[in-house]
């Protein structure tokens, strides 16, 4: 514990890591505030006539809600026509003053949650094409919320740094030989990588619970236990997911791509033992993907990347249309046995950077031993030029 407690002073305080951290959560908040837009317009600009209108379709579609749908429209459509007939009279001299604002008044009591019924006609436009598995309610929240799940390059950037310097700033000072010829100094080793994986951790579970209250706040997160594809970004989606779940396991998968990206680095710093290249190398590995490479081909590769965007692999497929009208697949939907795949690989990639990252370090001690042995028997004295780099290491952990 006195190990793990002084790293963690040393990468958090030291070398600034846990304002780095906070940074990133305050960068990612700020900006996140600053752009969010709604989903549905409509929804959001109309709401309090959205809400009288959901108050009789909310939850399921059934026979007795398409009905009310179908009777309203009506209504409002013979109420418009009515109201511009009598208008036309009314300036054609045919009616008087009086039966025309009677007219207008009747029209107006008809007409006063037209702009939320719109919304609420568009929503049942939808959700009537596959009525199993969407569902009426305010989209917005959701759609926000699971939308945002994807990468952040402020979170990238926390872990490319924490990453990077916990092995390669003793690396730049020559400290590392010292450290690898104690017990304590290997045990450092275990503590960094520990730190910086919880670290990861602890920073995406960080973000996803604010950008849950931020969207709780704005607009609310009612029924997260409707199906999923009661909100269009997921409605072709064939997974058997609520929406509380959707936002649970996109959470869960950009944690893993944080972690299998930390791990990724800490083995690559150990061995290139370049503070500045080991963040190149990342930065590369996640961005010229993000860039150049379609999502068809993203999602199906065991790197971090699909994982730190999270949402494709719960949406469906997409379609645009073609020159000739023809639907044209832009996005395949990720199977089920595609993500047992990929994600296997990616579990397995993770755990033998880990170990090697460990087992890198290990060598690196071996190696660091065996001259001082041979040097000590040189001399007729078995290891003495060990006890110095032993007592220097002990005033480390010890002193400060």
């Amino acid at each position: 514990m006195m190990v793990l407690a002084y790293e963690w002073k040393k990468l958090m305080i030291g070398q600034r890591g846990l304002a780095c951290l906070l940074a990133a959560l305050v960068v990612s908040g700020v900006w996140l505030a600053a752009t969010e837009q709604p989903q549905n317009i409509a929804m959001q600009e109309h709401r309090s006539d959205y809400v009288w209108c959901l108050e009789r379709l909310d939850g399921a579609l059934n026979d007795q809600k398409e009905a009310w749908l179908q009777d309203e429209s009506e209504a409002i459509t013979e109420v418009k026509a009515a109201r511009a007939e009598a208008q036309e009279s009314y300036y054609s001299g045919l009616t008087s003053a009086e039966d025309y604002e009677s007219a207008a008044a009747q029209a107006g009591e008809v007409l006063a949650h037209e702009r939320g019924f719109d919304a609420a006609f568009q929503q049942y436009l939808y959700v009537s094409e596959n009525p199993t598995n969407r569902y009426f309610l305010e989209t917005n929240g959701w759609a926000g919320l699971l939308s945002v799940q994807t990468l952040d390059f402020a979170v990238l950037l926390a872990v490319l740094y924490l990453a990077a310097a916990a092995f390669c700033s003793e690396y730049a000072c020559q400290m590392d030989a010292l450290l690898r010829t104690t017990p304590e100094g290997r045990a450092s080793a275990r503590c960094k990588v520990l730190i910086v994986i919880g670290s990861a951790v602890a920073l995406c579970v960080a973000l996803s619970l604010l950008q849950l209250t931020f969207f709780a706040v704005k607009y609310g997160l009612p029924h997260g236990d409707y199906p999923f594809q009661s909100v269009p970004l997921f409605g072709t989606s064939e997974k058997s997911l609520s929406l509380a779940e959707a936002f649970v396991a996109a959470a869960a998968l950009r944690c893993f791509g944080a972690v299998m990206l930390a791990a990724l680095l800490l083995f690559t710093s150990v061995i290139v033992r370049k503070y500045a290249l080991t963040a190149l190398i990342g930065a590369a590995a996640t961005l010229i993907p993000f860039i150049g490479l379609p999502e068809q081909f993203i999602f199906r590769l065991p790197l971090p990347l699909p994982f730190l965007l999270a949402t494709g692999f719960l949406e469906g497929g997409r379609f645009a249309q073609g020159d000739g009208g023809e639907a044209i697949a832009v996005f395949a939907e990720v199977s089920p046995w595609e993500f047992a795949l990929v994600a296997g690989i990616s579990a397995a990639l993770t755990m033998l950077a880990l170990y090697g990252t460990a087992a890198q370090h290990e060598l690196l001690a071996l190696g660091e031993k065996a001259p001082l042995r041979q040097q000590g028997k040189a001399r007729g004295r078995p290891s003495a030029c060990r006890r110095p780099f032993a007592a220097r290491n002990r005033m480390l952990f010890r002193g400060r």
